[in-house]
């Protein structure tokens, strides 16, 4: 069900820091049960160390592909999540 890329290091402006980036293909039937599962993951994401917020890109209504990007302030808190 998921498909997951390694750290992608990349800069900000605002400094260096490392995203998760996270795939999934959700069958529509299950968008809603997906939706609340997304809510109760980036909470538990916000209370890990270094953690630096979440950024959803969710589908087109006809299409199932959500990706996910999880920013943590170093590749060694990324990995610790």
């Amino acid at each position: 069900m998921a498909e997951q890329d390694p750290v992608n290091s990349d800069n900000h402006s605002e400094g260096s820091g490392v995203s998760i980036i996270i795939r999934h293909k959700v069958r529509l039937e299950y968008r809603a049960r997906y939706e609340e599962w997304l809510t109760r993951i980036i909470s538990a994401a916000a209370k890990f160390p270094g953690h630096n917020g979440v950024h959803i890109l969710r589908p087109l209504p006809d299409k199932q592909e959500f990706e996910i990007s999880v920013r943590f302030a170093s590749e060694a808190l990324a990995y610790s999540w």
